[in-house]
């Protein structure tokens, strides 16, 4: 059987250029789609250029008319801590308590509470363990395999927090000078005994106190064409720019007295579309004990959970876990790597093994306290975007049940805390000179 270049009949020009594309055989220049005029960094400063634990860091943006690439853009900041510490489980991140995001008008566009323990969740579990070994190094995560703790240089030490850890900015558009012009970041510091945990070895951390010197952000510019800036000018002064992005809800819930192990509460929001839900469980007396690990989970002791929304029930049935063993709750580990979106799919793995999720505290090894319950409320097989709509006559429920006596090492009788963050969908909508914000 012959082909179209063997038979007789006379090729046009069009299906001979397509021939020659599919073999490789078309020499042609790349087209020229690029329409920015320039690219490149643009630092802005916060507002001093030191900061001590519990102070709100503030910047305003000073970025013109340029849009920004928020993914490839970077906080830089040298923390210098008074004494000896380590970030133990999580990275410099844990230094942030709050973060807050302003349009130039004083419209909340973004907030983050106990934004640490939500940035630390997140990267373990969506990142594999070859992101923390290389480029997490720099925000501080451990460069030895995570068998001990990296102690932060009494001298201080540069790291570097990319900023879609930022709920507003992991969006996969530039942002626009319509929301980027005059923007107001605030971020406040978290307490010594939380940010800092033990030092090499496992001695007790002797840091009082801590300094953020020289913060500044690093912004991915580009500027536009004038034509296509008079454009994106246009559509906001007409339709307004739309924005979506993933924002998170905290609340938090903890034990009414010591022991409690029966857990049924629900999550007071409002949103049309709600996606995912963690639930980070620790110990109330250990998060700023001195010496501590304020971001490390409890181990987990979970023998029964299950979440709903309306009639609707996630899982269908709830889910049980017999053996509280790194083998025997293989199920609960599985399940909650399928809410991260790892389950499909086997070269872009969790960080996170089932030892660390079963947070067995072994003298000698560190970060590996990393216990999640997770709920994923979206609808969707093709997108992550399509969630359930939650309200006052909707509201998620939950109900957690964990082992009565507590499963060794653990100990038997201790004071939970369960920080909830509700993943959801915020639509901004950016005009001229204003904005409009909607869950």
């Amino acid at each position: 059987m012959s082909n179209n270049a063997q038979s007789n009949m006379e090729l046009n020009d069009q299906l001979t250029q397509s021939l020659l594309q599919v073999n490789k055989l078309l020499y042609k220049m790349p087209p020229m789609i690029g329409i920015a005029s320039k690219k490149h960094h643009r630092i802005d400063y916060f507002q001093s250029s030191t900061y001590v634990n519990g102070e709100v860091m503030v910047l305003d943006s000073q970025t013109g008319s340029e849009f920004i690439n928020p993914k490839t853009s970077y906080l830089k900041m040298k923390i210098v801590p008074n004494g000896q510490g380590s970030f133990n489980s999580g990275s410099a991140a844990n230094v942030i308590n709050r973060i807050v995001v302003r349009t130039r008008t004083g419209k909340e566009i973004s907030r983050l509470e106990n934004a640490n323990l939500l940035i630390k969740d997140k990267q373990i579990y969506e990142c594999p363990r070859d992101w923390k070994l290389t480029q997490g190094i720099s925000q501080g995560y451990d460069s030895n395999q995570e068998l001990a703790e990296t102690p932060v240089p009494v001298t201080g030490q540069v790291y570097i927090l990319p900023l879609w850890v930022i709920p507003c900015f992991n969006v996969d558009v530039l942002l626009p000078p319509q929301m980027m012009e005059g923007l107001r970041i605030e971020i406040t510091l978290e307490s010594t005994d939380v940010a800092f945990g033990p030092y090499t070895g496992g001695l007790d951390s002797t840091v009082s106190e801590y300094a953020v010197q020289r913060p500044e952000i690093h912004w991915d510019s580009v500027d536009l064409a004038d034509q296509f800036k008079r454009k994106i000018a246009e559509m906001a002064a007409k339709q307004g720019l739309n924005i979506v992005h993933k924002e998170y809800f905290h609340t938090i819930v903890a034990s009414s007295s010591v022991g409690q192990t029966q857990f049924n509460f629900d999550v007071k929001k409002a949103a049309s579309k709600a996606l995912r839900l963690f639930i980070h469980t620790r110990d109330q007396n250990l998060i700023s004990l001195k010496g501590g690990d304020g971001m490390g989970s409890a181990q987990y002791d979970y023998i029964n959970y299950q979440a709903r929304i309306g009639a609707i029930y996630y899982p269908n049935a709830p889910l049980k876990v017999d053996d509280i063993t790194v083998a025997g709750n293989a199920e609960s580990y599985y399940h909650t790597l399928y809410c991260s979106g790892k389950v499909d799919q086997c070269w872009y793995p969790s960080s996170v093994d089932p030892a660390q999720y079963t947070a067995l505290e072994n003298p000698g090894n560190f970060n590996q306290l990393n216990s999640l319950v997770m709920f994923n409320f979206n609808k969707s097989t093709v997108s992550d975007l399509q969630g359930s709509q939650v309200n006052n006559s909707r509201a998620i429920l939950v109900d957690l049940e964990a082992a009565q006596g507590g499963v060794a090492p653990a100990p038997a009788n201790y004071s939970r805390r369960l920080d909830v963050y509700l993943e959801h969908l915020r639509a901004s909508k950016y005009f001229t000179s204003n904005c409009e914000v909607r869950d």
